[in-house]
């Protein structure tokens, strides 16, 4: 397991090589936030309380704020160099935390929605990261999660992205329902044109496709034409897709954690 120091180095580096753009408006980004939106049911006159857990550069925050501006939007997140690449905007509103540690997750918790993408994976105690998680959520709060799905599915933009695992969807249920959560919601989204996106994305090269800027030139106008492509996927999906989406409720207080959990 490596080292706190040697983990922020590693997401520093992350983010201010290859993460900054495609979180911004990569089509796979795009879609997570689209459908986490649709999920939690977040409109113009949503209000109370939304924290992104592992929001980066606030990407997802934007749209969240330009979406739903009666909502009090926050973030958290393990990268410093992340929140430097924020909008001015919303560096105020950025705050970090490890959720491998012993502290409480910022902002006073007590929220109404927490969204946590493409995360868990990333994390040796992806247990002790939800129960961080739920204790911030309030009582009838949501949790929506995203993750890569099946083990079998693994490949180069994993590896890139420094994945230590994919899910399967059991697997997420149990850990959800062990921090004492209940799944209202969970499938696997993706079908053929996902399937192919990401099939084109290892033979271009992980690296390569991340430093894509979505704003700019042809392969920007291509993404955008990606992304609408992607939409096809919500009615075609099989179930079997590569992404894993769960929206979890918390029904009741959660008594205070006596002891560490085990280490997954």
């Amino acid at each position: 397991m490596q080292s706190p120091r040697a983990s922020r180095e590693q997401y520093d580096a992350l983010w201010q090589e290859l993460w900054a753009n495609c979180h911004a408006g990569g089509p796979m980004a795009r879609t997570r936030y689209r459908i986490a939106i649709q999920w939690l049911g977040l409109t113009a006159e949503s209000r109370g309380r939304l924290l992104d857990v592992g929001a980066g550069n606030g990407a997802f925050m934007s749209q969240v704020l330009h979406r739903s501006s009666g909502l009090e939007v926050y973030g958290a997140e393990f990268s410093q160099a992340a929140i430097d690449l924020a909008h001015p905007t919303l560096r105020s509103r950025l705050a970090n935390c490890d959720l491998q540690g012993s502290q409480e997750l910022p902002w006073g918790g007590h929220f109404e929605r927490i969204t946590c993408m493409e995360v868990l994976e990333h994390l040796p105690d992806d247990q002790l990261a939800l129960r961080h998680i739920a204790a911030a959520l309030g009582t009838g709060g949501q949790l929506f999660i995203s993750v890569p799905a099946w083990a079998r599915k693994w490949g180069p933009q994993d590896v890139t992205a420094g994945h230590v695992r994919r899910y399967e969807p059991a697997q997420l249920r149990q850990l959800i329902e062990t921090a004492g959560l209940e799944v209202g919601r969970l499938s696997c989204w993706g079908g053929l044109f996902s399937a192919l996106y990401l099939r084109a994305t290892d033979l271009i090269g992980p690296e390569t496709v991340m430093t894509v800027n979505p704003s700019r030139g042809v392969a920007g106008i291509a993404a955008k034409l990606v992304y609408q492509v992607l939409k096809l996927d919500s009615v075609l999906t099989l179930g079997r897709g590569p992404q894993l989406f769960a929206l979890a409720v918390k029904s009741r207080d959660l008594a205070p954690q006596t002891e560490a959990p085990a280490t997954v």
